[in-house]
């Protein structure tokens, strides 16, 4: 690789600057934003967990959140093949002792 030298003046120099960062600025506000933020619910009612999330949460086996489904503590909700339970209720059975 060969060195290269550029003679400019400090007039020049602080121009060629101030064109890149404005350059780099236009393109930055054109482009879109590839971030998603999702909004979360602040009650908790509508958020759901999946029967290994929910054992997850309650620190137990997924065929004890299945008893607490039959017993009636629990309530199922069904989307398509999934078997979900409300986050809501899953605190409930925690603050009663379960």
């Amino acid at each position: 690789m060969s060195d290269l030298i550029v003679s400019m003046t400090k007039a020049d120099l602080e121009a060629t600057i101030a064109n890149c960062v404005k350059n780099t600025l236009t393109e930055l506000n054109h482009q879109p934003t590839t971030a998603v933020v999702e909004e979360q619910p602040t009650d908790n009612s509508d958020v759901f967990l999946t029967k290994a999330e929910s054992a997850n949460f309650l620190k137990c086996s997924p065929s004890t959140i299945d008893n607490y489904a039959r017993a009636g503590k629990l309530t199922r909700h069904y989307r398509g093949r999934n078997v979900l339970f409300p986050k809501n209720e899953l605190r409930a059975l925690i603050k009663s002792g379960k």
